[in-house]
This record gives structure tokens, C-alpha cells and sequence, in this order.
């Protein structure tokens, strides 16, 4: 377990045979009364250094579709957030999923909105996320792909099905 209790990053490996690219795409259904929320927090940052509470997201889950979430926060600290999809089988083992272009981790960078930030991964099994700021992209990938906790950014984690 990493400082705060997250559960530390492993090297992205797959479960499922085929995968989608990594663009972000705008859904259609981007009502916040389409998703289930939790009552607290369900993704948190793995070292509260602020000690404030930032970096704590609400993801949501939508009622119909396993592909797309809502992520919810108090604030947004930053202009642009990543999210990494990944899937808990259980604290020892957590996959990322790979960008079949590319075999990096597939993530999808997107700008911050009142309203939430929308998400869909269409295509895959998941359960988890990765939460980062947007300009720690390249740190956070090269991060997974290494399987190197100590050479990640500041992330937020969570399972949230």
C-alpha cells in the first residue's frame, strides 16, 4: 500500500483481447440525473500533502451504460483532468487498460466543467480509476508502462463498482 492507502499502480496488462483508442469523445448523454452518485467520495488522492481534501472525486456510474461515468468534485483544481480506466481484481492485482495503437494506457485527458466531467470507454471492462492532473500526462504513462510507483505523479484512486 502507497502513503494514504491507495493501491499502488502495476504495469498495464490486459484482461480483454481488443480495445478502443484513446480519443475523448463527447456522449450524448451528459445529464447528471442519467448517473448514480455516492454519498462521499469514492476516488482520493494517494498523499493528501495539502491536507485539504483535494484531489477527492465522486465518480458516478450511468444507470444503462457500464462504458460511461460522471466525475464529480467540491473543485477543480486544474484546467484539465486525465482519467485512466483500470480494473480491481483485488489489492495485488489491478490492470490498466492498453491503447491499442500505441500499448500505452488508455486515458482520456478532459477539460473541467460546472456540470462534471463525462467519460466513456466503450469497449472495455472497468472498475476503477486513475485521477491526474492534466499536466502530468506523460509522468503518470510512463509511470504505469514502468510499473515505477515512485516515479508517479500525484494521482487520485479509486473502485467505484
Amino acid at each position: 500500500m502507497g502513503c494514504g492507502g491507495a493501491i499502488r499502480p502495476v504495469v498495464p496488462t490486459a484482461l480483454e483481447s481488443s480495445y478502443r483508442l484513446s480519443a475523448y469523445t463527447s456522449t450524448d448523454d451528459q445529464s447528471s440525473s442519467n448517473y448514480r452518485c455516492p454519498s462521499n467520495p469514492n476516488v482520493i488522492p494517494d498523499y493528501d500533502d495539502r491536507l485539504d481534501g483535494t484531489g477527492q472525486y465522486s465518480v458516478c456510474t450511468h444507470r444503462s451504460s457500464e462504458s460511461q461515468i460522471l466525475i464529480q468534485a467540491d473543485s477543480y483544481q486544474n484546467e484539465k483532468l486525465c482519467i485512466f480506466p483500470a480494473q480491481v481484481i483485488d489489492s495485488k492485482h489491478i490492470y490498466v487498460k492498453p491503447d491499442t495503437q500505441t500499448g500505452a494506457p488508455w486515458h482520456q485527458c478532459i477539460p473541467q466543467a460546472n456540470s462534471g466531467i463525462f467519460a466513456d470507454f466503450t469497449g472495455i471492462q472497468y472498475n476503477a480509476v486513475f485521477i491526474i492532473d492534466g499536466s502530468d500526462e506523460y509522468q503518470m504513462t510512463k509511470c504505469l508502462i514502468g510499473g515505477n510507483y515512485y516515479a508517479c505523479p500525484q494521482y487520485s484512486f479509486g473502485q467505484f463498482r
